[in-house]
């Protein structure tokens, strides 16, 4: 996907698992807990730039205290005439909101 979106600025490939359990105590391999993971392009820009601050880790644990919604899309659906979000990733934002 990351090379069909940006074929001439394409670096390479980027992905994460978080996985969430949903009981307390020991997790067994039986189902209590969910995974989820993602897998996303990066470009020529962005692969030379320095890490953020936080551990990721530490901002995840913002981004969900705070009810941030993390913007990405894997594009357009292929034969339809809808991105994979529903659209709502490629909305403008006020600037109150992108802070």
């Amino acid at each position: 996907m990351g090379k069909r979106e940006m074929p001439h600025n394409y670096w390479g490939t980027g992905g994460y698992l978080l996985s969430v359990c949903f009981r307390k105590g020991p997790v067994d391999l039986g189902g209590n807990y969910v995974l989820f993971w993602k897998h996303f392009g990066i470009d020529q820009e962005r692969a030379h730039t320095w890490p953020a601050c936080l551990h990721p880790l530490d901002q995840l644990k913002e981004n969900v205290r705070e009810g941030r919604k993390i913007r990405f899309c894997c594009g357009k659906i292929e034969g339809l005439p809808m991105y994979c979000c529903g659209g709502w990733t490629h909305e403008v934002q006020s600037q109150s909101m992108k802070d």
